[in-house]
Formats: C-alpha cells, structure tokens, sequence
C-alpha cells in the first residue's frame, strides 16, 4: 500500500471514529477541500437543529452562516486548503428555527502524502452566553463609570 493511500486510509478510519468525533461535548466538523460537511457531529446537530444528514455535502457558508460572514469564511477556508492555519476565530451559525450561536473554532488540517489537504477538521465551542455577558458587564461597567464621573461633577459643584 502507498503512503499516500495508507494516509487516506488513516484518516477516513478517524473521520469514522464515532467516540473521537463525539468528545468532549465540542463540535466537531470535517469538511473537504472544496469546504463540503464531510462529518458533523452530534454536539452540531444538538446546536443548531440540523441533522448529519442533512447538512452532509453541502458548504457551511451556504446555509449555517450569517450572510455578513460568509464572504470571510470561503476566504479563510480557501487559506486553510492552501495550507496556511488560523488557529482561532469566531463565526456565527444560524440554526434551523433562525437562533443564532456564536462559536469558537480551531482547525486541524489533514493532508495526502502529497502534502494537497485532503480534510480540515474544525473543533469548536458556544460562546454565546460568554459574549452576552461580557456585553452585560461592559455596559454596566460604562454605567458605573458615568454614575461615578457624575456624582464627582455634583461634588465639586457643591464645594
């Protein structure tokens, strides 16, 4: 066997890995290179409604994305199919009844022999309850802040 068939052998065995693709309550995500769901684990389909086999083949930008970030996304998958990493970055995904999820993604890139990618692995976690608070806290922080700068002003205007 070739190295570049025992590679792909190799990898379709962990992309069928259903223990590795369901840990850890992560999303999990395997697209191919021209960004079509190969894999969509069950955290995803808790997340956003859709089931494997409905989103199987067809591209996340199409269809999972706000439409203010789809442009971006083929930008960074088409820098991920040429090999370069992004190691972070957030996107928004729409779920089926329209609720939006923020999420925290890295990629794992799995290559032939011949060094072409040949799957990109995307592992991600919710954030949106994280991002809510932490607009809460800043708003109340800016609020505190004014209140504060106010009550200061009043102060001074009585000495």
């Amino acid at each position: 066997m070739s190295s570049d068939a025992l590679k792909t052998t190799t990898h379709k065995k962990i992309l069928d890995n259903e223990a590795l693709l369901n840990a850890a309550g992560r999303l999990i995500v395997v697209f191919d290179q021209q960004g079509k769901i190969q894999r969509f684990n069950r955290t995803c389909e808790v997340i956003t409604g859709y089931t494997e086999s409905e989103v199987k083949s067809h591209c996340v930008w199409d269809f999972l994305l706000v439409s203010e970030e789809r442009i971006a996304m083929q930008g960074l998958f088409s820098q991920l199919v040429n090999g370069q990493t992004n190691t972070y970055y957030e996107s928004t995904w729409l779920g089926k009844a329209g609720e939006r999820h923020v999420i925290a993604w890295s990629n794992t890139i799995l290559k032939a022999a011949s060094g072409d990618v040949e799957f990109i692995v995307s592992s991600g976690i919710e954030v949106t309850e994280q991002r809510r608070s932490r607009r809460y806290l800043e708003g109340q922080y800016r609020q505190s802040h004014l209140l504060a700068e106010m009550t200061q002003k009043i102060r001074q205007s009585l000495d």
